[in-house]
């Protein structure tokens, strides 16, 4: 039997219209962010359609180096707009109880080769152990995570350690993510998941608030668990054990 779960409406972006100090109206942020990434994604989509063509008509390799530059931003443009549509969403769950090893193992197929190349998994977990989980939200959550382990490390090959094993005493799933980059010196410990919040000139900020949001809809927990003197940066997440 699935449970289905959703945000309180004060803990999700609404779409609704407000009135300044004036009195006038005013769109919300969702509705904004609706027509922004629309008209922002056809002219991104333009740029990529018009840069494919030019590859094939350029025959100098620099010149084809900086087109292959003109589409990494593209793409990096694009995960922007993904961050902000899946920030303006409803989020909800269906939690159904599933296959701990299978869950975590379906989320790592969906990471590059690249990604994958540089991911150390553990695996310590109990024949037979089930979790309540909505795979796809839980799937988002666990690679927002990954990745932002990725880009915290100043070298593109430094590993990522992922621990999975059971907490017994709090009947809990437990996921450790730790990147030997500690966290930038301009960070602020105490907003890390506050949406926006970023040091990185290319990120929006909104990977680990959404991922926090997922883990509380399947009555688990996000936290950053490492210390500020510790070398290296460990984010740890939790999620129920399923009683049936």
């Amino acid at each position: 039997m699935a449970i289905k779960t959703s945000l309180p409406a004060e803990s999700r972006p609404a779409i609704r219209r407000v009135r300044d100090i004036s009195g006038r109206e005013m769109v919300s942020f969702s509705a904004f962010s609706k027509v922004v990434t629309h008209r922002i994604g056809s002219l991104i989509s333009s740029i990529e359609g018009y840069t494919d063509l030019l590859l094939d008509a350029i025959p100098e390799t620099e010149d084809r180096e900086n087109a292959f530059r003109i589409l990494e931003g593209v793409r990096r443009m694009e995960a922007v707009l993904e961050d902000i549509q899946s920030f303006r969403n409803d989020l909800q769950v269906q939690l159904r109880p599933l296959p701990a090893d299978t869950l975590v193992a379906n989320a790592f197929r969906l990471l590059s080769d690249v990604e994958a190349s540089r991911t150390k998994l553990h695996v310590s977990l109990p024949e037979g152990v089930h979790v309540l989980a909505d795979p796809q939200p839980f799937r988002q959550a666990l690679l927002a995570v990954l990745r932002n382990a990725m880009e915290a490390t100043d070298a593109d090959s430094a590993p990522v350690s992922v621990t999975v094993d059971v907490v017994e005493a709090t009947h809990e799933l437990r996921i450790q993510v730790y990147n030997v980059g500690p966290l930038s010196p301009d960070t602020v410990r105490a907003r890390i998941f506050e949406p926006f919040y970023t040091t990185k000139a290319h990120n929006l900020g909104v990977g680990l608030t959404i991922a926090r949001r997922i883990l509380h809809l399947h009555g688990g927990s996000i936290n950053l668990t490492s210390g500020e003197e510790e070398l290296g940066t460990e984010f740890t997440l939790r999620i129920p054990l399923s009683t049936d």
